[in-house]
C-alpha cells in the first residue's frame, strides 16, 4: 500500500554481481524532472541501512522518451530511455473488466529481507525479488520468462540470476542462470 513514490536503480556492482540503488525523494506531481539522492541499502540481518553513493535525475524529454543521469561512485553519465514494449495497462479478468495498472514494489518494514518489484503491461510481466546475500549486499533475481502455468489462471516464469558490468566499467557480456520458478495467480483485487 502507500502510494510513495521513489526509484530503484537495478543494476551491477563492480565484480559483476546484481544490486540495487534506491532513492527517497517523492516526484512532483506533473513534473517532467526529478532528482534525488541515491543510496545503496545494505543489511545486518535485523535492518537495512543506507549509504549515500550519488545522484539520479530524470527528465521527460517527450512522451514516451527520458533522459536518465546519474552520478555514482565519483563517476557519471547519461542514457536515454524509451519503452521496449507495450505501456498500456492490461485487462485481468479477475480484477475486473477495466485496463488496471499493475506496477509496485513491495517489502517488509520491520525486516530486512528485501522485497519485490512488479511490472505488468499488456504485453510484459516481471518480478523482481531483491534480497540481502550472506554478505549483507543488495542483490536481485527477475522472473521474466513464462513456462506453462499450473494453477488455474496463472503465469509461471523463470527466475534468473544475472551477471553483468558496472555502469561505468568496462562492458562484458550478459549471463544469467536459470535459479527456480516463480507461479503467480490472481485472486481478486487485492490478493495475488
Amino acid at each position: 500500500g502507500g502510494g510513495g513514490r521513489f526509484a530503484v536503480w537495478y543494476t551491477y556492482d563492480e565484480a559483476g554481481s546484481p544490486t540495487f540503488y534506491i532513492t527517497d525523494t517523492v516526484p512532483d506531481d506533473g513534473s517532467s524532472f526529478f532528482r534525488a539522492v541515491l543510496f545503496r541499502a545494505t543489511s545486518d540481518d535485523a535492518r537495512s541501512s543506507l549509504k549515500v553513493v550519488g545522484e539520479v535525475q530524470v527528465t521527460r524529454i517527450r512522451e514516451q522518451r527520458f533522459m536518465y543521469a546519474w552520478r555514482l561512485n565519483g563517476n557519471h553519465g547519461a542514457e536515454m530511455f524509451s519503452p521496449v514494449s507495450g505501456s498500456t495497462c492490461p485487462t485481468i479478468p479477475e480484477l475486473g473488466n477495466d485496463p488496471v495498472p499493475l506496477l509496485g514494489h513491495w517489502f517488509s518494514p520491520d525486516t530486512a529481507a528485501g522485497g519485490v518489484t512488479l511490472l505488468i503491461t499488456d504485453s510484459t510481466e516481471a518480478w523482481i525479488r531483491y534480497y540481502y546475500d550472506n554478505a549483507n549486499s543488495p542483490r536481485w533475481v527477475l522472473a521474466d520468462t513464462e513456462l506453462p502455468p499450473t494453477v488455474p489462471g496463472g503465469n509461471r516464469m523463470e527466475v534468473l540470476d544475472f551477471r553483468g558490468f558496472c555502469i561505468y566499467c568496462d562492458e562484458v557480456t550478459v549471463t544469467n542462470d536459470v535459479v527456480g520458478t516463480l507461479e503467480r495467480q490472481f485472486i481478486d483485487e487485492s490478493t495475488v
